[in-house]
């Protein structure tokens, strides 16, 4: 696996001497999911911002391709046509007058003809389910429908990572279901996707590899089953097991499960440990 993104020794102070974050080395590899799990206040979000170069760091370094990151107008111009962001609150990234003028915003800014743009828009219109609401204004849309406005805005300039800070927040349940489902599919479609999470089931659900924070460090990194199945790395950042994790451990007891079976990751999965049905290779794959 290639990386496209890493962080070597990166550090962050706000002003005030507060420490966000310190001596955080991560590599994130081409095609994977990472997940960013910790508690509220662990350094998160201002990690993120860092990969994309909202911040730049007070010690330390981010590479692009091995490459260190120029934080001059060119080379935050090419990393952030690699790298894309959406924020936690659509609501700070949505400010043109309808969804497709808002979503047409970055690839005309990246000096795009209109076809070319609007045949990005279209596409990350039909990737986020959101046909038939160009013309709407963001501000009357729901909160679900916000969020994947805010997604697809960032998928039209055909980023090869996805960055997300906390992507359920305010969302309610269909809307985290239809969530995660657009997520899985651009996934398969090679879409790196970097998110942040305080939800250790969102984890499971969605990662590949896991990165556990705690007061502004990196305390576990590794693939989910890895990081996930350690009570006391979890404890450490202050988070609770995995519902699903301790579904598993009830069906193995039961022995509806085998001891070195693949962690469900889709709520089909799920329902296959209590009907006596194994999951496929591929419903558990990652």
């Amino acid at each position: 696996m290639n990386t496209i993104l890493s962080v070597q020794q990166l550090g962050y102070t706000f002003p005030g001497h507060v420490i966000a974050l310190s001596g955080i080395n991560l590599s994130i590899q081409q095609g994977r999911c990472l997940a960013l799990l910790g508690p509220n206040g662990s350094g998160k979000s201002t990690f993120l911002q860092h990969l994309n170069g909202s911040l730049q760091p007070n010690q330390g370094s981010v590479f692009l391709e091995q490459e260190a990151v120029s934080y001059s107008r060119q080379g935050l111009n090419r990393l952030r046509s690699k790298v894309g962001l959406v924020l936690q609150d659509a609501d700070d990234q949505l400010f043109a007058a309808s969804v497709f003028e808002d979503i047409s915003f970055g690839p005309l800014n990246q000096g795009l003809a209109a076809d070319a743009a609007r045949q990005r828009v279209e596409q990350a219109m039909q990737a986020m389910g959101l046909v038939g609401l160009e013309n709407r204004p963001p501000h009357m849309l729901s909160g679900g429908q916000k969020k994947r406005v805010a997604i697809a805005g960032a998928l039209a300039m055909a980023p090869e990572v996805l960055l997300l800070d906390e992507p359920t927040a305010g969302l309610d349940h269909e809307g985290i279901a239809q969530l995660i489902a657009i997520l899985h599919s651009l996934m398969q479609q090679g879409i790196t996707i970097v998110f942040s999470t305080h939800d250790v089931d969102l984890a499971c659900r969605l990662a590949d590899d896991i990165a556990l924070f705690a007061a502004g460090r990196v305390i576990g990194f590794g693939e989910r089953s890895q990081i996930l199945l350690d009570r006391e790395m979890l404890l450490a950042a202050k988070l609770s097991p995995s519902l699903l994790l301790q579904m598993v451990a009830l069906a193995q007891d039961k022995g509806l499960l085998a001891a070195d079976a693949t962690m469900p990751r889709t709520d089909h999965d799920i329902m296959a440990l209590f009907s006596h049905q194994q999951p496929t290779a591929c419903q558990t794959a990652g």
